[in-house]
């Protein structure tokens, strides 16, 4: 036996060196090797022109790998919302397959794949995710080119901070390309070169999770995208097993442990993690673009505006404005006693949150005239961006093309975060809706809007609901008698000529406005006063900033040419929307008629008396329209803050914490046979410590010789297996434990750590019998000695039953 033993080792030997001279020979030459009864047979065959690798069975691999892919696109789609996207796909996968199939057919190495992949992209690239600096549409340009190389690198950042539908916004496309394109040609080339094209799914696995983590907190039917990509996902796995031959009980019951991991895997995290409407994206992981509450509200800077020498400064140029309408500065919701200021997604869901609008928004159905606008800067300086209306789209000039904006969707409040410059010129795409009367005031019914909460509020509040409602009982009518009592008031600016009237809007300065008789005041008091109001009747408000003609003050605001108004520093005025149960915000204005003004109740030093609780703002330091001045002292003053790298820890934990809950199940079939083959050890090794004989030793190397491939026999000695495999470390292991099984000497601790370091070199010798490296990792990760351990102890325990029914 000893002999044959032998033989069958030097014919191994003799194939291999066969093996090498071939391989150096020709470099086209496909190996593959086999074991049979002990014994490794490798073979080597020349591939032809192309019909030993593109047959029926692999072209059917790629088209489900295709199919794959495209169901995984679908979350890219709801991310762009663009055609383009849908022919930037098809010319992928079609180019990426192309390519693939080449290079399989040719035999190219890795790195000419990965070269001809770079080409093709820069070929395609331009006119697929750059298409508008593509000559005629479809040639590259220099400048395509450019933002095309540029864009591969700096694109993923930038669109995390753009608000979603991405389009076709600067180069915004080029990293849905690097995607799709790496993996067709990825996945293609599984299909065709691999041993196993069912790799092919992590490809599309992995253009899945980039469309979740570069998209939007919602997404588009996500149990119909996930059910789709399972169902294809099964369907070419059971056309792969039955294609292969029919289904051994072994794949049944890998299939069921596997189907048994992710069911439980899944409902347990479903228990501990209940999903929430809201998914966690990388889009969260990013700074804020904009924050509101760095800059000081626009209503600060009212006085500065109306009177000299800004009053008659030209500020803005307007055309196609409707008669009326209000060209709207800022959008102010969030009320802290001591000024009204710009809210965002931190304090309420209604202020709504600013981002960088890479196109057109979808508005959906709105109420009002749509209206293109023209705006031309003179005079006006500040971070807010003028608008009117609901906001679907602002075009800059063409001398500034890429200039950034953001914008909040939901109060329709725009900014430029350098400042808005001398001779800016833009285009508004906005619906205005007309002005609301009284009477239709009086039919309303507030909305459902949640707002910011109030710290500190005017007292007078209350009483001055109930002493002017008129005796209205619904919100609506108490709301209308309420403006109705405001505008019965007067108008002072504190100008040359004008009685005296304190700045500021703060609760002090509210509660003077509502208890002072007569009520004396301007836009910057009368807009915060009925916001409040409306709030205290259930009506969601919020003050309007902007511009507009006040109709018996013609020479501070003059008419240009036709279709065409200047505003002046004095045009600056206030309003109020409130929200209604449609979901709708109306328009009011609650600032009376200029007139003569009667003398008030009040002496001049209460007028002026500070409120003892709360202090107005300090004046802004420039003469400038809507000022908007840097808070971050003033932030750093109130609150401390908080440590970066821990909102950076709890970002990615929030976004990493799902993806390796799935990747653990995903991969739970690789780890758990690698904590099998841990435990095995550990139950072995603790065993040769207390027995005598050190026998798990060998075990341990026998399971290797198992997943290696060998065909051993169950009545194989250790010396017959050690001579089959030929290696001198497994020889001189088998040699150590019979000694050890069959003599009478009791091994101590040393012997058992020295007879388990002759296992671990044992056990890589084996290992290093493969003849690639993806067979050697395929060894370590084969769960057949586990499987051979179990059909060993049925074996054991098969005579054991049998004994006991013939003792019966």
């Amino acid at each position: 036996m000893l002999a044959r033993a032998e033989a069958r080792v030097a014919a191994v030997r003799r194939a291999r060196r066969r093996d090498a001279r071939v391989s150096r020979r020709s470099p086209r030459i496909l190996r593959r090797g086999r074991l049979v009864s002990g014994r490794r047979v490798v073979s080597g065959r020349r591939v032809g022109a192309g019909h030993a690798v593109l047959t029926a069975r692999r072209l059917i691999h790629s088209g489900f790998a295709l199919l794959l892919l495209t169901v995984a696109t679908v979350p890219l789609a709801t991310v762009y919302q663009d055609p383009a996207l849908v022919t930037l796909a098809i010319t992928a996968c079609v180019v990426g397959s192309l390519l693939a199939g080449i290079a399989a057919v040719r035999a190219w190495p890795a790195l000419l794949v990965v070269v001809a992949t770079l080409v093709a992209y820069l070929l395609v690239g331009v006119p697929l995710a750059v298409p508008s600096q593509a000559a005629f549409g479809v040639l590259p340009t220099g400048g395509g080119l450019r933002a095309l190389v540029i864009g591969t690198v700096t694109s993923w950042k930038r669109m995390l901070s753009v608000d979603l539908p991405l389009g076709r916004y600067e180069a915004l496309l080029v990293p849905a390309l690097v995607v799709l394109l790496a993996a067709v040609v990825v996945a293609v080339s599984l299909t065709l070169r691999s041993r196993r094209p069912g790799l092919a799914v992590v490809p599309a696995v992995a253009v899945l999770a980039a469309g979740i983590a570069l998209g939007g907190t919602t997404t588009t039917l996500p149990l119909a995208v996930g059910g789709a990509f399972v169902v294809v996902a099964l369907a070419w796995g059971v056309w792969s097993g039955l294609g292969a031959g029919a289904l051994s009980m072994t794949r049944v019951i890998t299939a069921a442990l596997l189907v048994a991991v992710a069911v439980g895997g899944g409902t347990a995290i479903a228990m501990t993690r209940p999903p929430s409407s809201d998914r966690a994206v990388l889009r969260d992981a990013v700074a804020p673009p904009f924050d509101p509450d760095h800059y000081v509200s626009p209503l600060v800077g009212y006085r500065t505006s109306v009177l000299p020498p800004n009053a008659v400064e030209p500020m803005l140029r307007v055309t196609g404005l409707p008669d009326g309408a209000l060209l709207r500065v800022a959008t102010l919701d969030s009320y802290d006693g001591l000024a009204f200021t710009v809210g965002d997604g931190r304090d309420t869901a209604s202020s709504g949150t600013f981002a960088r609008v890479p196109s057109a928004v979808d508005r959906g159905t709105v109420d009002g005239e749509r209206v293109s606008l023209g705006v031309s800067v003179e005079g006006y300086r500040g971070v807010w961006l003028p608008t009117a209306g609901d906001v679907s789209r602002v075009r800059f000039d063409a001398n500034a093309p890429d200039t950034d904006y953001y914008l909040n969707a939901t109060t329709s409040t725009a900014a430029l975060p350098g400042g808005v410059v001398s001779e800016e010129r833009y285009t508004v795409d906005t619906a205005i809706a007309g002005a609301t009367s009284l009477d239709r005031l009086a039919e309303l019914r507030p909305g459902s809007a949640t707002q910011p909460v109030s710290s500190a509020l005017p007292a007078a509040l209350a009483a001055t609901v109930k002493a002017h409602s008129d005796g209205a009982t619904t919100p609506g009518g108490r709301l209308a008698a309420l403006t109705r009592w405001l505008r019965s008031g007067y108008v002072s600016d504190s100008g040359d000529g004008e009685p005296f009237s304190a700045a500021g809007h703060s609760a002090g300065r509210i509660q003077k406005l509502l208890t002072s008789s007569p009520v004396l005041g301007d836009a910057e008091q009368y807009a915060p006063a009925l916001a409040l109001l409306a709030r205290q009747v259930g009506f969601p408000s919020r003050v309007v900033v902007g511009y507009a003609k006040s109709g018996s003050d013609d020479d501070t605001s003059t008419a240009g040419a036709a279709g065409s108004t200047t505003f002046t520093g004095a045009d600056l005025t206030a309003r109020v929307e409130v929200e209604t149960s449609g979901g709708s915000w109306v328009s009011i204005d609650p600032n009376p008629e200029k007139g003569p003004v009667p003398p008030t109740e009040t002496t001049p030093s209460e007028s002026v008396a500070r409120p003892q609780t709360v202090l107005p703002p300090p004046p802004p330091e420039k003469n400038d329209a809507a000022v908007s001045q840097n808070r971050d002292g003033q932030k750093a003053s109130r609150e401390p803050a908080a440590a970066g790298w821990l909102e950076v820890l709890a970002a990615v934990a929030r976004v990493g914490l799902p993806i390796v809950l799935v990747l653990g199940i995903v991969t739970a079939p690789l780890w758990a046979i690698a904590l099998a083959r841990l435990l095995r050890r550990r139950r072995r090794r603790a065993a040769d410590t207390r027995e005598v004989a050190a026998s798990g030793a060998w075990d341990e190397v026998r399971d290797t010789i198992d997943d290696a491939g060998f065909d051993v026999d169950a009545s194989a000695t250790r010396t017959e297996i050690a001579a089959l495999v030929g290696t001198p470390e497994v020889q001189r292991l088998a040699a150590e434990t019979e000694r050890s099984v069959f003599s009478t000497q009791v091994l101590d601790s040393a012997d058992v750590d020295r007879l388990w370091r002759e296992a671990d070199a044992a056990k890589l010798s084996v290992i290093a019998l493969a003849p690639t490296r993806w067979q050697r990792l395929r060894f370590r990760l084969t769960a057949r000695s586990l499987w051979a351990s179990a059909r060993r102890l049925l074996n054991d325990l098969r005579p054991r039953r049998s004994r006991t029914r013939m003792g019966r």
